[in-house]
């Protein structure tokens, strides 16, 4: 514990001498909704199950701390809309929980995610339920996410198959 600190202290103090950034590396999911409320069922790697309904229009976040390494959403509105999320991580978990970045590489990404209109800091996932459709917000390069709509085909053939693979009842 001692060293952590030492470590934490060490980091803080490059950073201001050395102009490095600390970007948190730990995973965060965003879920809003519009004009609905929402029940949404988080399931972590460790098959724990967290429950929580969303009023309407509002915009609920959970850190990888307080619901742990998520892997399965299953979301179902109101107006009975349901959508399945399966999220891989395809990142390399550190022992620290910050990714650093010199000044320079940070500007770059700055201006690469500014200019593409993409997430490339964050370990954030975002879902929107936005005119009766879900929308999804990530970077690919640290997540891959299985999206399974009630609108779409065959979506009653996945919804069955996680189901059983997550121990999951409705």
């Amino acid at each position: 514990m001692k060293k952590l600190l030492y470590f934490i202290f060490f980091l803080s103090l490059s950073n201001n001498i050395f102009a490095q950034f600390l970007i948190s590396n730990r995973k965060f999911l965003n879920i809003s909704n519009e004009n609905t409320i929402a029940k949404v069922i988080i399931i972590d790697n460790e098959n724990n199950k967290n429950e929580f309904i969303i009023e309407e229009n509002w915009i609920y976040g959970w850190s990888e701390d307080i619901i742990g390494d998520f892997k399965f959403i299953f979301i179902k509105t109101e107006n009975n809309i349901e959508g399945i999320f399966i999220i891989h991580n395809e990142y390399e978990r550190k022992n620290i929980p910050y990714d650093i970045l010199t000044k320079e590489e940070y500007e770059r990404k700055m201006i690469a995610e500014y200019e593409e209109n993409l997430k490339i800091f964050s370990y954030e996932i975002t879902i929107n339920f936005i005119n009766n459709k879900f929308e999804i917000e990530y970077d690919i390069s640290k997540f891959t996410i299985l999206c399974f709509l009630n609108y779409e085909n065959d979506y009653l053939i996945y919804k069955n198959k996680y189901f059983n693979e997550f121990n999951f009842i409705e």
